[in-house]
């Protein structure tokens, strides 16, 4: 896998309470997620839609997988919107990583 799926996997890890063997596929990731969105928009579709609002998920996108006939199950398709998310995410995170700021308080001209 690529740095930045590591990076989104961790992130839905976090968020989904995902959990996989040792180094899973694209293939696993997804349907593991579809499976936690399938609950969610049967059970907790009000949770499921701020975690769309949090990740920045497009709600337009969101809608029309909802209310459009798709080939693919819904839950799948929400599923990889969310992981094609998390890695866009992770990608700007890894390229815009900033090494920590390193301050010498005893320098500080405002600390007393």
């Amino acid at each position: 896998m690529k740095p930045e799926e590591l990076e989104a996997l961790d992130l839905l890890r976090q968020e989904f309470k995902l959990e996989f063997a040792a180094d899973p596929d694209l293939n696993q990731i997804i349907e593991q997620l579809a499976d936690q969105v399938a609950y969610y928009l049967e059970h907790k579709p009000d949770l499921l839609f701020s975690y769309f609002y949090r990740m920045d998920i497009d709600e337009q996108d969101v809608a029309h997988v909802l209310n459009f006939p798709q080939e693919e199950p819904v839950n799948i398709l929400l599923a990889k919107m969310i992981f094609y998310r998390q890695v866009a995410r992770a990608q700007t995170k890894l390229h815009y990583r900033q090494s920590p700021i390193e301050w010498d308080f005893q320098d500080d001209p405002y600390s007393s």
